[in-house]
């Protein structure tokens, strides 16, 4: 009964397969109730000087910490909820447990979260004063998406089952972090026309954190579109994805998306091709938009066309936008071919 067991113990039944693991060299069967530690490292990103357990571990899969974390240590292959838990402080110096939120019975059968989290109560159960003066501490409406603690605390940016599920690694935005290991923050996430120093000032405003550390090499740029056009795998599903999340056409519009999700359908990843896709379906005037993510060069240059067209002919003149590379002739596409031909296609194995 996991219930019965303190935080730890019960979140170690979960871990047996919700972890991403190394066995000690002294394992024997684990016996649940017990402290899984005394069985089994759990797999953390530590490169640059990563302990013998580690060192042996790599040796038998060489690209397990490049592929499997984002650069500040949060895992983001689903399926390893664990490995983001263990980083949280709720975990480490609370009582948060993975049945604070999930439980087997009685829950939703998609997710298993219990109906208490489904909102903010687990959270203001701790947090109380913030619950209290909400907007305050979120400078967003109340009933606004952007006051919802997971969204901003518990982002997507864990890649799985052709889509993004929420990092269970609790912390917080904060952009200085975004530019020095390229984890998209929950604000740009959400607000995809901004930039990096947009984020960035805000935060100082609001927060008091440090000015971005380095130069932003897009200051006047979407951070989002950018990493659609440039970035990793990884980098380019999670920006496809939130191209049509819900909360993120709210804040941000749901007209301008299409021609740039256009720009992934002859993606090298077969995943990206189907996140990509299934964005452009939840766009208006989208919803019967057909587009085979398996199919070979040719099909995928027809969905292209296809979805660029269907966009010019339904879509009313836009304002100038320079965030997000529209002028008055349309989509700039001189700047998104010199922004694509920079794209990081190094090899990328998201070993679900």
């Amino acid at each position: 009964r996991p219930r019965d067991l303190d935080h730890r113990r019960a979140s170690g039944l979960c871990a047996q397969c919700h972890g991403e693991l190394v066995l000690k060299d002294n394992f024997s069967e684990f016996e649940p109730g017990k402290d899984l530690l005394d069985y089994a490292h759990v797999l953390e990103y530590l490169p640059e000087a990563p302990p013998a357990w580690l060192k042996e571990a790599i040796v038998d899969e060489p690209r397990i910490l490049q592929d499997s974390f984002w650069r500040d240590g949060t895992i983001r292959i689903a399926g390893r909820d664990f490995n983001g838990l263990v980083k949280t402080g709720c975990y480490t110096a609370g009582e948060m447990s993975c049945i604070t939120c999930h439980a087997m019975h009685g829950s939703d059968r998609n997710d298993q979260l219990k109906a208490s989290a489904k909102g903010d109560a687990v959270c203001v159960e701790c947090h109380a004063d913030i619950g209290r003066a909400v907007e305050a501490h979120t400078h967003h409406d109340a009933d606004s998406s952007g006051s919802h603690c997971y969204n901003c605390h518990m982002p997507h940016t864990t890649v799985g089952l052709l889509g993004l599920i929420r990092a269970h690694r609790v912390d917080s935005p904060n952009a200085n972090v975004t530019q020095r290991t390229g984890r998209p923050n929950a604000c740009n996430l959400c607000h995809l026309k901004k930039s990096l120093t947009d984020v960035a000032d805000n935060l100082s405003a609001w927060y008091g954190h440090a000015p971005l550390a380095g130069p932003d090499p897009a200051p006047d740029m979407s951070y989002i579109l950018d990493q659609l056009l440039r970035g990793d795998a990884v980098q380019r599903a999670t920006a496809a994805w939130h191209m049509s999340w819900t909360p993120a056409m709210k804040a941000s519009g749901d007209d301008w998306q299409a021609p740039y999700l256009a720009e992934l359908l002859d993606d090298p990843y077969s995943a990206i091709r189907a996140i990509a896709g299934e964005s452009l379906k939840k766009l208006p005037t989208f919803s019967d938009f057909n587009y085979d993510y398996v199919g070979n060069k040719a099909d995928q240059e027809a969905g292209r066309k296809k979805a660029n067209d269907h966009w010019a002919q339904t879509t009313a003149t836009l304002e100038n936008e320079a965030a997000i590379l529209l002028t008055a002739q349309g989509v700039d596409r001189n700047r998104v071919t010199q922004l694509k031909s920079q794209r990081d296609d190094r090899p990328i194995r998201v070993n679900e």
